[in-house]
């Protein structure tokens, strides 16, 4: 695929990350409530209801690592993952470009618009250097944070994978939820996995992709008050959910 092809490639598969972070991440919030928490296991009394409510449990979870594993699937043009984008700006001269034309946009910033126009020609150059100085070096400052957000995803992404995804996330999902459904892996060693795993790979993969959103797209994104929406929105529904059992399922 051609240099130009990777980067647009990359722009375009970062943004749709950060529409399936966020998925993640409300999908996990619910989580949260019904696996980590003991408020609604506390409202159900013994019963056939139970073992209901553990299939529900076990659903959440499954679909919550299902969710943190395919953030971190392995690279591919047609797959959305952070390794396809990682991939696809792995080349230096790749990155380098990126960068040019991030400067390149900032430099070439035209001068602000002013109420009041200038008449004297002396302060018009003076205003007019000061600008293009400015947007000079606002330029090189956004230029080198390309190659520092580009280096910074790059290792959370290593650090996720070599943490919680590689040994852990991804066999578990492999044999337990999607293709082996085996006990152990396939060269025979237990899988190890705790709860918590796919949370925190969540959260590796958000921080990973704000920094190549913002590398790549020049845009951030509020992910402090989505998390705060989200734990609102998943609060107000569970915390205030009353179980009311039917006759044949009470003890």
């Amino acid at each position: 695929m051609a240099e130009d092809d990777q980067i647009e490639l990359a722009k375009h598969y970062t943004n749709k990350l950060t529409d399936l972070v966020i998925a993640a991440k409300a999908a996990n919030e619910n989580t949260r409530h019904v696996v980590y928490s003991s408020r609604l296991v506390g409202q159900i009394p013994r019963s056939y209801a139970a073992l209901a409510f553990k299939d529900l449990q076990n659903t959440l979870l499954y679909f919550s690592v299902v969710r943190a594993c395919s953030l971190f699937d392995k690279a591919a043009n047609d797959r959305v993952s952070l390794h396809t984008v990682i991939r696809a700006i792995s080349n230096k001269k790749t990155v380098r470009k990126v960068a040019r034309e991030t400067y390149r946009y900032h430099a070439n910033q035209g001068e602000p618009r002013r109420l009041t126009p200038e008449d004297d020609p002396e302060i018009r150059k003076l205003l007019a250097d000061h600008c293009k100085k400015y947007s000079d070096e606002r330029g090189r400052k956004e230029e080198q944070l390309v190659y520092r957000r580009v280096r910074v995803a790059q290792k959370v992404v290593g650090r996720a994978e070599r943490l919680l995804i590689k040994d852990h996330l991804r066999p578990f999902r492999d044999n337990f939820i999607a293709h082996n459904l085996t006990d152990s892996t396939r060269n025979g060693t237990q899988i190890s996995f705790m709860l918590g795993m796919e949370n925190r790979a969540i959260q590796h993969a958000k921080c990973a992709v704000n920094q190549l959103h913002l590398a790549l797209n020049g845009a951030g994104f509020d992910w402090e008050g989505l998390e705060k929406i989200q734990r609102r929105n998943a609060s107000e529904f569970w915390d205030n959910l009353n179980f009311e059992l039917p006759d044949d399922t009470k003890a």
